[in-house]
């Protein structure tokens, strides 16, 4: 299981310090650039939704706000901190359906990686294209495979800790260069307040992708990717070094 208790009980831990509110307003800013004005959806969708960290930055005046995400345990974080008519949906994200259409999408902290497979990377793309109004905005960021060509995951090690509770979690790739996959081997220590000691397992797999690889699989959906770049930088286009990249998409024109 991927974010299953023990690792969301100590996820928003793991990452604190991260800028959800810069993260946001870099998805929104850089749509209204496109757009020529402030754009300001009247509905939003958030694939992976996670603790749900990203929705809670919103306006308070959006009408229409939805959170997937497959780990009901992360859902159950996103709960208690979300306004109560945020509507939160425990679904995989390639089986989603829904009737509505939404003026923005997005799918945040590589979510899309999480797609490995060619019919999980289809019917995650189609799940985005369905999900977009006719003049909406989608907004995905990804492992960029050139940049992590040239620079390969590590093993990495993080420690958090509070007056509560420590996490100790230890990341340890195994890469196959040739399908860009790679599988990580995560380990995660908690410590509480009375010092006992718990241990968790997790395996991740994951895909990195060129930008063409993208850009194709959005046009066998009908999306046309409008802008591309690294990740919080919209001042230039997506670079070889940029390890994180993302694609702003809409709904290509009719002829």
């Amino acid at each position: 299981m991927n974010f299953g208790p023990l690792y969301s009980a100590g996820y928003n831990l793991l990452n604190e310090g991260k800028n959800y509110k810069k993260e946001l307003d870099f998805v929104l800013e850089t749509v209204s650039a496109i757009v020529g004005t402030e754009f300001i959806p009247k509905s939003v969708i958030d694939f992976g939704c996670g603790s749900g960290k990203h929705l809670a930055e919103l306006q308070n005046s959006i009408k229409r706000v939805v959170g997937v995400d497959r780990s009901k345990d992360m859902l159950s974080a996103a709960f208690d901190i979300l306004p109560k008519n945020y509507e939160l949906i425990h679904s995989d994200i390639g089986s989603f359906d829904t009737s509505e259409s939404f003026d923005l999408v997005f799918s945040l902290f590589h979510v899309a990686s999480y797609q490995t497979t060619f019919q999980e990377i289809l019917a995650y793309w189609n799940t985005i294209s369905s999900s977009l109004s006719k003049d909406g905005f989608a907004f995905i960021d990804f492992w960029h495979r050139t940049a992590w060509d040239q620079e390969p995951p590590e093993r990495r090690v993080t420690e958090k800790y509070n007056e509560l509770t420590s996490v100790r979690r230890v990341s340890t790739p195994t890469i196959d260069f040739l399908s860009g996959i790679v599988d990580l081997d995560i380990s995660f220590t908690f410590s509480g307040s009375d010092n006992k000691k718990e241990e968790y397992h997790e395996q991740h797999k994951l895909r990195a992708f060129t930008i063409l690889e993208v850009q194709l699989a959005a046009q066998l959906v009908g999306l046309d990717v409008v802008k591309a770049g690294g990740w919080l930088d919209s001042s230039r286009p997506l670079s070889p070094s940029d390890w994180y990249g993302y694609v702003i998409l809409k709904h290509q024109a009719r002829k």
